[in-house]
């Protein structure tokens, strides 16, 4: 069911069971998969892959819900923003949210939160002058700045002395 297997998957997140959600994710792979009808749910397996830090499996989700033409919800982008953008990949991680905002019926879906997931992913890649590109970015894009940004981006400058 699919109620289960992600509240399953969120479960083993929360308690740092990365074993037994590897298992969960290998059992959905297999015949008797549970059906997935919602992006939500979509989410929570690529957040998963991503504690996995499995980016492979976490483009394979994405690209599943993608040809299922089903839209994305802000918390399934954001699951994908933060699984690339905390394994190492930032860069896609940006491009992402560039596709999401040039598409009409995602654009109102990213937000400051989602943003931030990318400028930590360059702040700690230590790639200063990308932090201050995606932030002039979201100034253009008239997303209200979040706390969790103006953060991010002290502790970029932080970093970068």
């Amino acid at each position: 069911d699919e109620v289960l297997l992600s509240s399953v998957c969120e479960a083993c997140i929360r308690v740092g069971r990365a074993d037994l959600l590897s298992k969960q994710l290998e059992r959905q792979r297999g015949p008797n998969r549970a059906r997935i009808k919602s992006s939500h749910t979509y989410g929570t397996i690529i957040r998963a892959y991503g504690v996995l830090r499995d980016l492979d499996k976490v483009w394979d989700v994405w690209r599943e819900m993608r040809m299922r033409h089903m839209t994305p919800t802000s918390i399934a982008i954001g699951c994908m923003t933060e699984a690339l953008a905390s394994n190492g990949d930032p860069e896609s991680a940006h491009e992402l949210l560039k596709e999401m905002l040039a598409e009409s019926d995602t654009r109102p879906l990213v937000n400051s939160v989602i943003y931030c997931s990318v400028l930590k992913g360059f702040s700690h890649n230590k790639c200063f002058d990308r932090v201050w590109c995606v932030y002039k970015e979201m100034k253009a894009a008239k997303l209200t700045v979040s706390l969790a940004a103006y953060n991010t981006l002290v502790d970029a400058c932080t970093r970068s002395s």
